[in-house]
């Protein structure tokens, strides 16, 4: 995709971590968007009390979007900010709710995923990558291919939507701890796929640039 433009050059603030903003990057990084990309080391050092006394983190978490000096919180709330500048949000209401459904749900998996993570990694692995992992995998392989298109394109059409880079970080984070796990799963090894087929993603994972670790504990 040929470089979309914005608003103004927004600045990502985030941990040298991919976690909540890797699909962020993902997103601006598709659209060819500018951006600066800010990776604290201190967040615990002092900088999350200068980021609240400054305003800079609305609620005293990461990621953030500085928006022309107006800092935006939430992950979600920073990706459906830059599908409505871009115009990934569709005026069918009906449609929208799928990739709305898509991103309630992703954001429920991603929950499940880094209580073990975070937590005690060796009783709790192989009970999420067996069993809780799993089902998640069932439950969105069976959501996308109810669509309209069976699964043929993304959730709202043939651009993808919010839901859809979520979805696809959730896949990533799931490969790296069984391989296999989109084998039986067509219409998610699909969509896996098809990402990385879009040029600027590609280019994006082969730069480089993108954090070596997808979170901050030594697990997964």
């Amino acid at each position: 995709m040929s470089g979309l433009s914005l608003p103004c050059k927004p600045v990502l603030h985030y941990f040298p971590i991919r976690g909540k903003a890797e699909p962020i990057r993902l997103m601006l990084e598709d659209l060819g968007a500018p951006y600066e990309d800010v990776r604290l080391q201190d967040w615990l050092q002092g900088r999350k009390k200068e980021y609240i006394e400054k305003g800079w983190s609305p609620f005293g978490q990461l990621p953030v979007l500085d928006v022309n000096g107006q800092f935006i919180g939430q992950s979600v709330a920073i990706m459906r900010l830059i599908a409505n500048w871009v115009g990934l949000r569709v005026s069918d209401p009906m449609v929208q709710c799928r990739d709305d459904a898509l991103v309630e749900s992703t954001e429920d998996w991603r929950r499940c995923y880094v209580k073990p993570i975070y937590g005690d990694w060796e009783n709790m692995k192989d009970e999420y990558i067996n069993k809780t992992m799993v089902n998640q995998l069932d439950l969105h392989e069976k959501f996308l291919s109810q669509g309209p298109d069976g699964g043929a394109h993304f959730t709202t059409g043939p651009r993808p939507a919010v839901g859809d880079y979520l979805l696809w970080e959730m896949l990533d984070l799931s490969l790296r701890l069984d391989a296999k796990c989109l084998d039986s799963r067509p219409v998610l090894q699909s969509l896996y796929k098809r990402f990385l087929e879009r040029p600027n993603v590609r280019a994006y994972i082969d730069s480089g640039r993108r954090p070596e670790r997808p979170n901050n504990s030594k697990n997964g």
